[in-house]
């Protein structure tokens, strides 16, 4: 999935309506640090901030670290607004899917995915970096 919409992903799950008393993920949140360390390894950090929001950590702890997290990247996450440029959840869904299919080598699905993406008009591009 382009860097764009994960993040974009990352962002919505930094609800309004998730209380503000969770804690802070120290497993995620060394990861994280542990990657942007190291050369600055952004891409891998952002895998980390992607594994993150994908985790059964209850809503409250993943808003709690993931705004940590922001802290280094400065994204200004929790006051990232709705807008109708927005993907709906079906799309996210569907690149999830396509993401996944590349993941387990399943070209004919991920090429199928692309497809079905880009006939309701939005575009997936592949990269080395997405999938990691």
């Amino acid at each position: 999935m382009p860097g764009k919409l994960q993040l974009a992903a990352a962002a919505r799950q930094v609800d309004r309506s998730i209380p503000k008393s969770g804690d802070i993920n120290q497993v995620f949140h060394q990861r994280f640090l542990d990657e942007v360390n190291l050369d600055l390894n952004l891409p891998r950090a952002l895998a980390v901030v992607w594994a993150l929001v994908k985790s059964d950590l209850p809503p409250a702890d993943k808003r709690a670290t993931l705004l940590q997290m922001d802290r280094i990247l400065g994204l200004d996450l929790e006051n990232v607004e709705s807008d109708n440029d927005a993907a709906p959840a079906d799309i996210f869904d569907l690149i999830e899917q396509q993401r996944q299919a590349r993941k387990e080598k399943n070209w004919a699905l991920a090429d199928l995915l692309r497809e079905q993406l880009k006939e309701r008009g939005w575009v997936v591009k592949d990269d080395a970096v997405a999938d990691d």
